[in-house]
Parts: C-alpha cells; structure tokens; sequence
C-alpha cells in the first residue's frame, strides 16, 4: 500500500534523504517532484522546543540512559555488549537504565534479556517500561544522565528528536536518516558508528567529560514557515477526478466490453447473473457464455437442464442481442475461459463466473478506470451473499478486499483480486490465456481450481500493471455465511497460485518458499480450528519477514543476472536459503510452545508431560522465564 501512494502521488516528500535513497535502491516508482523535507513538529516536541530555551554546560555523566523500545533493531544487544567490554575494565562510578517499552530480543522478553546479560556486570542498572514520552523526557532532562540511542537502522527517529529540542545530552549510531536531523557543526561529537567497540569508548569518554549539546540541523519554526509557503502556493485544481470511474467516458472512447461467463448446471444463476450484465448501461457490450454442463448430471432435480430455455422463459432474449453460447460438455473451468475469450470480439475482456451477478455501471466504472489508470488488468472489491436467487433476496456474507500487483505479500496471500476482472485483449492474448491442466473437473465454487489465482499472479510476475478498483462491483454467491473451503482444496489452490513465483526464482529458494508456505498454511489452519484467530502473528509474523526477503531477492535477481548466473553463486544461495530454514524453525518452535500452553488440561499431573515436553524442547527458556515459567504453569493454567 505505502509503495502504491508513492507511485501514484504526485509529489513526495520525505523527512529524511536517507528515505528517498532506499525508495530508489528498492525499485520504488518514485514521482519526478520527490524531496526531503522535515516534519512538522508535533505539539508535545514543539511545546519541549520552547520549554527549554537555556543552555547547558556540558557535564559530568552519571548516569547512562538507553532510550527507546527494548527490542533488538533499537540495539539492545549492541548497547549491552558495550556495557560489557567497559565491565571489563572495572569501572564502577555509573548507573545504566533502560528506558522504554518491553519488546522481543532473540526470541525472548528484551527485559528478561537485559536480565541475562547483566549477569556480568558490577554496576547498578534498572529498566523503565512504564513511562510515557512526558515522564521519559522528564526524567533524562536531570542533570549527570546520558541518552543512548544505539539504533541498527532508522529513519528520523522521534527520540533523536526528542533529545534535540529538548536539549537533552545523547549519543546516536550514525545511521539511517540520524545524522540529517543534527547540525553539523556538532554532528560527530554525538554520533558514533554501531560497532561495540566504538560505542565503549565513547560510554568511557563522555564519562570522563560529558557530551556537548546538539543543535538539530533545522530549526522548527523556519521547517514550519517552508511548508506553510509550500501549501499556500498549492491552488485548488480546476476539476475534481473524484469519481471519474463512475461515468462514462466520451462517446469516442467507448471500447467494445466482451463478458466471459462460466457456467455448469446452475442455469437458474446463470439467469441472474445474464439479467445483471443486460441492465449495464455500457453502450457497445458483448455476453459470450461458455457452458460445461453435462446432460442429465443437473446437481439440483428442480433445475432445468436447457440454458437456453431457461434464459428464454426469462425474458432474456440472448440471441437476439448477438451474444453467443458455446457449449463445452466437461470442460474445464480454464478451457471454458479460453474458448470464450477466442469467440469473443471485445477489446476488453471481462471474466465472470454463473454464481456472480454484476453490480449496476459496474462495466462502465471498470473501463472508465482503466482508460484513466492506464492498467492492463482491473480486480475489484466483492460483495458475497448467500441464496440460489437474486442478491437482493439473500444473505450478505461479508466484502472481500483486494491490495492489487503486490508481489511480496501475494506470495502468501491473494491480494491480487478474484475471477471477476477486466483485462485488456492484448495482454490476455500475450499471457496465452489460462494454463490448461487436462480435463479436470469444473468446481462452481469461484477459484476453486486455482486457475484464476495462477492467472493473476503470473500476470503480475510477467510485469502486467494489476490495479484493484476500491469499490464493490459484484456480487458472489457462496454456499452459506462463513463455509469454509475444505482444507485440501485451499492447499491446492495455494500451491497453484505459487507456480508461478517458483518458475521465477533462483533454483535454491523454490524448496525453502514451497516449506514456508506450507507452514504458513499449517499455522494459519491451526488457529482456525481453535478459534484463536492469531494466525501468523506470533514473534511479528516471521513467515511474511521470509516473504518479504525473498521478494527482495526476486527484485535484485536481474542484477544479480547482469554479473553472472545464480549458478555461480552458490555460497550467497545458502546463505539465503540458511536464513529461510531459522526464520521457519524458529517460527515452529514459537507455534509448539504457544500451542502446547494453550492447551494444558486443568488439571494438575495431566499438565506435567507438556510441560516436561516444553522444558526438554528449550521452548520455556527460548520464550518465558525457564523452570520458574514451568512451575507457575505446573501450580495454575496459563493464561493465554
């Protein structure tokens, strides 16, 4: 979603450089108005700002401060291996507190962390999680107390900030967008590289002599004179584009719309879902049904066997409107698409199934939109209901939303659309259709074979532009409320739709992907079954971190292509390949140790052989507090 607001804004701005940079080397589409500008300051740092107006010495410090969320990217772990190469020395005339909220680090509370590590210390430390950013810059602004902000990778952290206008003495890694929020006349006085090494002998110095005030590289007031300007020469434009999907185009734009329906035994749906496209107002439209249904295997005894005589008997006069209907006795839901976009004669071909009834200007907004998009395939939100009738006469099931050509998540995730889309003629006929697998069987249940998942995302894959329209323009019926997909078939789907994705990627990573997505699915269908609903949240989803590396692989994989073959690069394979394998594994170990706790029995001696499971595992001292964890489980059932 943030990569699609910058490709379609029509100017950027960003409080850091450093932002824009990694935009770039992302392969972000950036507009060609793109510049770093600070934020405004918010009301508690600007109200900090004019509070404290002295200047202060530089003094002797007492006390060090980490500052900011204990979790390993805020460089918890950095910070505490400089603490210990300073224990080494001996020095004891300090304290060391940790400031901020409680977060992960290695798979563990970061103050159960913290904990372990200060095992070697001789100093005093405490830590502070429960002040908000008031009571934080309260207690750092007394005097002797040093801030620490040891960050592996930011972008203009609040906390430099907040150290920076409320003149508060800090010491900040050289990283990310850091270093552009301080003036440079005091930049390396306060900023340090994130070695250990390094970061000790600054704690040392600043020890010794304390640390200088920074100024910040801006000043608030004039940051806020630049964009108060910068708006104030925005003029209002003459036209609105909100909307513009809604009508209809110039009458010279009015290409010709050929809508491909699928259909087997459901001649009663297929009657509403024709009744829906012959109230469409477009003007030059064309309905081409291709029809798979076996004589005499209608599934429903009250349903009549002849679509023709039941579009007829419904006043929907088929032929005489030129629409066309091939019969396919059999035949795939693929080769029934297939066939109906050859004997199709439109410019833009639009898919949809008998169960699916389209909403009213629904053609209209869909060509509108892509002549303004410019977007090869168009995906819209659904509406589902329930019923063998009309929309208006079921039960509402819920709206499904689509993201659109969002490769990362899409490799766990249909974020593409469903099998109600519009596609250009040309960039069907340049993917070759829909991929054919023999004469499987024909599954009313939209999507249920996985062709229109496989279709969409090579499409993406092939560099097609896939843009969803926000809006509901169809309707889709499904059995009942919330049925759902018997588990084989969703799997199957799944590993369809991932085709595509393994035909892409370098040899090595096809097996971890198939792994991570079947575990991805395993976790997910544990957690439906009991009604947790976390799915694969646990430890900030580690199987969507896979997606996202592999993704980035994927972007790079031509200019690693430049270089020379991912053949020749087996050390940097297994490294990858390495990462995938911890990430899973550590992802099972969490989903064992959640799940095993989650469902110790209440009483007593049947709770001792998960929890002996637990302890011989290393799950209790890779994710709680060890054997005291163990006996407070063993004493009462977890709350989970």
């Amino acid at each position: 979603m943030e990569r699609e607001a910058v490709a379609l804004a029509d100017v950027l701005t960003s409080p850091s450089r450093y932002m824009l940079r990694w935009m770039r080397w992302q392969r972000w589409q950036l507009p060609a108005k793109a510049y770093a500008q600070q934020n405004i300051l918010s009301p508690h740092l600007r109200q900090s700002w004019e509070e404290t107006s002295e200047r202060r010495q530089p003094g002797a410090i007492r006390e060090l401060v980490f500052f900011g969320r204990l979790e390993e990217r805020k460089g918890v772990g950095l910070f505490c291996d400089a603490l210990d190469q300073i224990a080494r020395i001996g020095r004891d005339t300090f304290t060391v507190t940790f400031l901020g909220k409680a977060a992960m680090v290695d798979g563990r509370d970061g103050v159960e962390y913290i904990r372990e590590r200060a095992r070697r210390w001789f100093f005093e430390w405490q830590t502070l999680t429960d002040r908000d950013h008031a009571a934080a810059l309260l207690y750092l602004r007394e005097s002797g107390r040093l801030a620490v902000i040891p960050s592996l990778g930011d972008n203009a952290p609040h906390t430099v900030l907040e150290c920076l206008l409320g003149r508060i003495p800090f010491l900040a890694s050289r990283v990310g967008g850091i270093p552009e929020l301080i003036a440079s006349d005091g930049l390396e006085e306060v900023v340090f590289e994130p070695r250990a090494t390094e970061l000790a002998e600054r704690l040392l110095r600043a020890i010794s002599r304390g640390v200088a005030l920074a100024r910040p590289a801006i000043d608030p007031r004039l940051n806020q004179r630049q964009w108060i300007a910068w708006l104030d020469t925005l003029a209002p434009p003459a036209t609105s584009l909100r909307g513009c999907a809604a009508r209809t185009p110039p009458s010279s734009e009015t290409p010709r719309v050929s809508v491909c329906v699928t259909h087997r035994n459901r001649p009663r749906q297929l009657a509403h879902a024709i009744a829906s496209l012959a109230e469409q107002d477009w003007p030059n439209l064309e309905v081409v049904v291709a029809d798979t249904s076996i004589s005499g295997s209608t599934e429903d005894a009250n349903e009549p066997a002849d679509v023709a005589a039941e579009l007829e008997h419904r006043g929907l006069r088929f032929r005489e409107n030129g629409w066309k209907l091939i019969r396919l006795p059999g035949r795939s839901a693929a080769m029934a698409r297939n066939a109906a976009a050859a004997a199709a004669s439109g410019d833009y071909l639009l898919f949809m199934d008998a169960g699916d009834c389209a909403k009213p200007g629904a053609i209209g907004t869909f060509v509108a939109t892509a002549i303004h998009s410019g977007a090869d395939i168009l995906t819209c939100f659904i509406d589902r209901f329930s019923g063998d009738d009309s929309p208006a006469d079921g039960v509402f099931a819920g709206r499904v939303a689509f993201l659109g050509g969002a490769i990362g998540p899409g490799l766990f995730h249909n974020c593409f659309g469903s099998g109600n889309f519009l596609i250009r003629r040309t960039s069907f006929e340049r993917l070759g259709g829909f991929a054919e697998n023999g004469t499987e069987e024909f599954i009313e249940d939209r999507d249920a074979s996985g062709e229109n998942g496989e279709f969409l995302t090579r499409a993406v894959l092939e560099g097609l532009r896939l843009e969803t329209v926000p809006r509901a323009l169809a309707w889709r019926r499904v059995s009942g409320p919330s049925a759902p997909k018997p588990a084989a078939r969703e799997y199957a789907e799944r590993m369809r739709a991932l085709q595509p994705y393994l035909e892409v990627l370098p040899r090595g990573l096809c097996d971890a992907l198939s792994y991570a997505q079947g575990m991805q699915y395993r976790i997910e269908r544990s957690d439906s079954d009991s009604g947790s609903g976390e799915g694969a949240s646990a430890e900030g989803e580690p199987l969507g971190a896979v997606a996202a590396m592999i993704a980035t692989s994927m972007a790079c994989s031509d200019r690693i292509a430049d270089r020379t073959s991912a053949d020749d690069h087996p050390t940097g394979e297994r490294k990858i390949r390495g990462r995938v394998d911890r990430k899973v594994h550590r992802s099972i170990a969490w989903q064992d140790y959640r799940s095993t706790r989650s469902n110790l029995p209440e009483r007593r001696l049947k709770r001792l052989p998960g929890i002996i499971h637990l302890l011989v595992r290393g799950r209790y001292h890779r994710f709680a507090h060890g054997l005291g964890s163990a006996l407070r489980d063993l004493r009462r059932p977890p709350r989970t």
